[in-house]
């Protein structure tokens, strides 16, 4: 893969956006005489993408290879391939899918693709906004302004209910460890509403969303230097490190150690 040219502007944006964002950039990148190919393995979020340089390329399991400008790659466990030429420009927000369902206004469950086109949900707000973030006089200014934007789309759905407001948080303290079926005893209801709950709410069920949680504990702590995959399983919950590879399988769509190898460095994510 040729070098990768990259900027990035961040933020931190302002309540009560501020404890549901956990990434808020914008970037600006191209590849020296090429083109750019990445691994986007699974994340425990949900992430919006403005678009604002040319077409996407995105592609997953069972998907064939499609072209995108702004989209949403929803929390359901799904691993994609995208590709892109030229320059690559745009927005990145990564989403608490707490806070996704009250923007999106939709019941997450409902997402169920590797990406879905933004504009297929808020319609032709995302192209409003599209032009607005062109026309901004630098990537901070730019961001300032879809922070604005995001505030304004805050009530379309409703706030999540307080059993599944409580498991998710009981999910990411305990790194997805917590047992569901412990989680539904403490709500006093059954597995089976709970799961149509979160679906509803988060975009999977309980149980999912525990191994998604996992899997990317895991490879946040691999990235990071450990490359110890046995510790990893291990600190995970895995029973053995086999067991591991399986859900790397699932929610990277390769081996942990061949999605360790091909990072491309820090913040660039993983080469396809």
């Amino acid at each position: 893969m040729s070098a990768i040219s990259s900027r990035m502007a961040c933020r931190t944006p302002a309540p009560p956006l501020r404890d549901g964002v956990r990434c808020f950039v914008h970037w600006e990148e191209r590849a020296a005489g090429g083109t750019i190919a990445r691994r986007e393995p699974a994340q425990d979020c949900v992430t919006l993408i403005f678009n604002l340089g040319s077409p996407i390329a995105v592609s997953g399991p069972g998907e064939a290879r499609h072209r995108c400008a702004s989209f949403i790659a929803p929390m359901n466990g799904a691993w994609g391939l995208t590709e892109t030429s030229g320059v690559s420009t745009g927005a990145q927000v990564d989403l608490d899918p707490r806070l996704a369902r009250r923007i999106l206004g939709v019941p997450l469950n409902e997402l169920d693709t590797v990406v879905v086109p933004l504009g297929d949900v808020l319609g032709g707000w995302v192209a409003e906004t599209e032009e607005l973030l062109a026309g901004s006089s630098s990537p901070v200014a730019a961001l300032e302004l879809l922070e604005c934007r995001l505030l304004g789309l805050l009530e379309r759905g409703a706030a999540p209910s307080p059993e599944v407001d409580y498991a998710w948080s009981m999910l990411q303290a305990s790194a997805g460890t917590v047992a569901v079926g412990a989680l539904s005893e403490r709500l006093g209801c059954s597995r089976r509403h709970l799961a149509r709950r979160f679906g509803e709410q988060i975009g999977c069920s309980p149980k999912r969303a525990a191994r998604i949680i996992r899997f990317t504990r895991a490879l946040e702590r691999l990235g990071a230097g450990d490359r110890d995959l046995a510790a990893a399983a291990a600190a995970g919950g895995w029973a053995d490190q086999p067991h591991m590879n399986r859900d790397f399988a699932e929610f990277g769509g390769i081996a942990p150690s061949r999605l360790l190898a091909s990072a491309l460095g820090e913040g660039l994510g993983y080469g396809a």
